[in-house]
């Protein structure tokens, strides 16, 4: 029996995984295809919607990953177990980052090298407890928000163009990749941090995933109500949509993610994660779930394969430039 339900978790993050797969190719494919803007509104509002968030179902599940692939070592405490499992885990880390060094020559929104800092995280954090997962990941909410607010998000940005100026020097780099990058430390890595606390839980038991469900509900309409409202107000004071502080404050934006963004993004996240894990009825598995079950287990390789088409997509039309979506 603890064999099944561990399979069955397994393909409920495959299934999860395949939907935040899908969620990139769309916002991803829109910005290659029509970056003039000419498809309908109805599909604006949707890329519009997902944009960002499949990006932060992936760092959740990466952190998933990291507490199911640590558990057992975690849980016995096994020294020799621990260290190896902190070598593999970095490894894979500067694998990812350099690959993603190479990706980002074609796509500058590359987020694999921006997983070299959550794992690295990850590799520190993956043996400490409840208490300072969310602690840690408070902060880098909290310090992303300083950031955002003291120092200008749009440094080293080239708006017409949508491209980072100094993308390959030393600052730039230290900059994106902890700032004001498409995916930076903070607070991206609390999304990975969050999705370890996730790892830990039992999504097998129906109790913890109408839990989660409700929190992740909360939290995007929470966050929804809040930005629409202040909207709505700010109409009918012009002045205030002067303040580019305020107006990032209090509004949904994956380029400059300030808590608005990240609770929406968390709660759309585990409401995915505990939807896909519903256990499925024995041999009932259709040939569409087992498709998006392939997809999930090969995100990587359907990452990098979407990104090389849509490249070569763009060079067959000239001229489109295409945006660089958060996906």
């Amino acid at each position: 029996m603890g064999s099944s339900n561990s399979s069955l978790r397994f393909e409920g993050y495959d299934l999860a995984r395949a939907l935040a797969v899908l969620g990139m190719l769309l916002v991803n494919f829109v910005a290659f295809a029509d970056p003039a803007e000419s498809h309908p509104p109805w599909l604006r509002a949707v890329v519009d919607w997902v944009e960002g968030k499949a990006a932060v179902t992936f760092v959740v599940l990466a952190g998933i990953g990291i507490s199911l692939k640590t558990r057992s070592a975690r849980l016995f405490n096994h020294a020799a177990n621990l260290r190896h499992l902190r070598r593999d885990l970095l490894k894979r880390a500067f694998v990812l980052f350099f690959a993603g060094l190479i990706l980002s020559v074609v796509w500058p929104a590359d987020i694999l090298q921006y997983y070299c800092l959550f794992i690295a995280l990850g590799v520190v954090l993956f043996t400490g407890a409840n208490r300072l997962l969310l602690l840690t990941g408070l902060c880098s909410v909290t310090v992303s928000a300083l950031l955002l607010s003291v120092f200008d998000p749009d440094q080293g940005w080239n708006m017409t163009t949508s491209t980072i100026i100094d993308f390959w020097t030393p600052t730039g780099m230290l900059r994106r990749l902890f700032f004001n990058g498409h995916y930076p430390f903070f607070p991206w890595s609390g999304f990975l941090i969050l999705g370890m606390w996730v790892g830990r839980l039992d999504l097998c038991n129906s109790q913890v995933r109408r839990s989660l469900i409700a929190a992740g509900a909360i939290a995007v309409l929470g966050a929804e109500t809040t930005a629409h409202a202040f909207a709505a107000r700010m109409m009918n004071q012009p002045e205030v949509l002067e303040s580019a502080l305020l107006m990032r404050w209090v509004t949904i934006d994956p380029w400059t993610p300030l808590p608005l963004f990240v609770l929406t993004g968390a709660g759309t996240a585990v409401i995915i994660i505990a939807l896909s894990n519903r256990p499925a009825e024995p041999g009932k598995g259709s040939r569409l779930r087992r498709s998006f079950l392939a997809v999930g287990r090969m995100s990587l390789t359907v990452y990098v394969t979407h990104i090389l088409a849509g490249f070569g997509l763009g060079n067959l039309m000239p001229e489109a430039e295409p945006s660089l979506p958060a996906a």
